[in-house]
């Protein structure tokens, strides 16, 4: 018989009330939050790709354009800029070339030839069958001025992606340094001549402010300064007899001069020994009639120099002082200072105008030594090398603005990699920042790259964090890395910038106030100008 629906429910177990749900601050974080998801997502993702990576198949790589709209890759830049890419056989050049043809670019890829027996340069030949064939390709090294200018020829940007296939001196110096300096002195004499040809002047080429193999600038040079300004000796002189007096024979000690020598450089030598004494030597700009540097970013200064610090001195139509001080080595220097480096010398300045300056000086101040490094009885604050100084300057020169990149280089993060040695990998790093000298000092407008660690998979499945400072770990695949190549061709904020680049993580214990920015990789949205519009230019 069965039981009525009432006494079976009055014998049901009571259930228990349900607890109160608690939610934590840290649960309503957004960063927090999309982390999570990503995370998820991402461990969706690798299932999939256990089943098949198509990514991995070139001749799907090839084909891509049979069944994909072009619409959603077309570049309104791209059909009338020609990109040379250097390093196309490598991990990132390849997936880079492909990246560039299906959007609509015209590109020449630099790779190695056959050697004088026949035998390919480390397999480069039969690399080079696997660039596609819409791609120009030009043979040559890196290493080569001639065949660098060859390979600019007509070019409008350049991405240098090599990297030395060894860490052998002479190879990590011919491919990250000197194919740097050669690739970017190369693209600079082309559009300098492309340009004298028409008659203009070209967008990359750097204003002359005085270059001392012309005799109109000897003249105009002269000392400004020895010794202490105006200011501060008027108030030594309200000090006592004895100390008065003190300060005029350190100020009589104080000498400086300038003179052109045999190589046409102008020669800044002397001492300074008073305490707070300085030396300057400059003159007035000397610009064609109507002109300015209104629109230029900085200055780059070729020097001899002996070590010592300087200071590039720039004052203003209104009487505004700034100052860039810089360091030196033994022997030739480059030298680059940006308009944003100099510093108002009054607390009330205003920022630099270029367009306002009408003087450009060089000055020199002793570096007063410490108490505890005086250790001779009767032994100066301030001794012999320190005091004494001797400098040669070649030229100084404009830099010209611009709205995009010229020259897009692929560094790296310098984090530590398993293949190498520590040794080996500092090695590698302190080459590649000779690259990136070298770049930043040709007067082009730059963006370099420092990816972490490359690895092989799919680009654009997870975020990405772009930083300044050194503090990356995490890798980041090759995909991703030709992704911010290609967005970094026209985006204004990249021009002048370097930053690194990796997959997004977790930060490490002690660092959880540093907040990471991810950026997700998309091709429908410009992800790049959001993450690079917080990172400092000039860099």
């Amino acid at each position: 018989m069965a039981r009525p629906a009432s006494m079976s429910a009055s014998r049901a177990k009571p259930t228990k009330p349900d607890e109160p749900f608690s939610i934590a601050i840290d649960d309503l974080n957004p960063v927090t939050m999309g982390r999570k998801s990503r995370e998820v997502f991402d461990d969706v993702w690798t299932q999939l790709q256990r089943i098949g990576n198509p990514a991995r198949s070139n001749q799907a790589s090839d084909g891509l354009t049979s069944f994909v709209g072009a619409g959603e890759f077309e570049s309104p830049d791209a059909a009338s800029t020609t990109v040379l890419v250097t390093g196309a056989t490598g991990r990132v050049g390849r997936v880079l070339v492909r990246k560039l043809l299906l959007r609509g670019y015209k590109v020449r890829a630099l790779v190695r030839q056959r050697d004088s027996s026949g035998a390919a340069s480390g397999g480069a030949d039969s690399a080079a069958e696997a660039i596609p064939q819409s791609a120009e390709l030009v043979f040559g090294d890196v290493g080569d001025y001639k065949a660098c200018r060859r390979a600019v020829e007509g070019v409008d940007k350049v991405i240098c992606c090599s990297g030395a296939r060894s860490t052998i001196t002479a190879d990590l110096s011919r491919v990250e340094e000197q194919g740097v300096s050669n690739l970017a002195a190369a693209f600079m004499d082309a559009q300098n001549s492309c340009a004298r040809r028409e008659g203009r002047l070209a967008s990359v080429a750097k204003r002359e402010v005085v270059d001392f193999k012309h005799e109109r600038y000897h003249d105009a040079w002269d000392i400004r300064t020895v010794g202490k300004p105006v200011e501060e000796v008027n108030a030594s002189e309200k000090a006592g007899k004895g100390r008065r007096r003190a300060a005029e024979r350190a100020r009589a000690r104080d000498v400086a001069e300038c003179y052109i020598n045999e190589d046409d450089n102008l020669v800044f030598e002397g001492a300074v020994y008073s305490r707070g004494g300085m030396a300057e030597v400059g003159a007035q700009l000397q610009l064609p009639p109507s002109q300015t540097l209104h629109g230029c970013e900085g200055v780059v200064l070729r020097l001899r120099a002996d070590e010592h610090a300087y200071t590039c001195v720039l004052r203003t139509s209104s009487g505004g002082q700034y100052g860039a001080k810089f360091n030196t080595r033994p022997g030739y220097n480059t030298i680059r200072l940006p308009f944003n480096a100099f510093r108002p010398a009054s607390t009330d300045g205003v920022p630099l105008q270029p367009g306002d300056i009408e003087y450009v000086g060089i000055r020199f101040e002793p570096r007063m030594k410490l108490l505890e490094e005086v250790t001779q009885p009767g032994q100066s604050m301030f001794d012999q090398s320190t005091n004494r100084f001797k400098l040669e300057v070649d030229w100084i020169k404009a830099l010209p603005g611009g709205a995009e990149t010229n020259f897009v280089l692929v560094s790296c993060a310098g984090t530590h990699r398993p293949d190498l040695e520590e040794s080996q990998r500092e090695k590698v790093v302190a080459y590649k920042r000779k690259g990136e000298t070298a770049l930043r000092n040709s007067g082009l407008g730059y963006t370099i790259v420092r990816p972490g660690p490359l690895v092989e998979e799919a680009g654009g499945y997870k975020a990405l964090v772009f930083d300044q400072g050194n503090r990356i770990s995490q890798g980041i695949s090759c995909a991703d890395v030709a992704d911010v190549c290609l967005k970094a061709l026209h985006n204004p904020e990249a021009r002048n910038k370097t930053f690194e680049v990796c997959f997004e993580y977790q930060p490490e214990e002690g660092l959880e106030f540093y907040e990471l920015i991810s950026h997700l990789p998309d091709k429908s949205n410009s992800y790049l100008t959001p993450a690079l519009a917080v990172l400092a230019g000039n860099t």
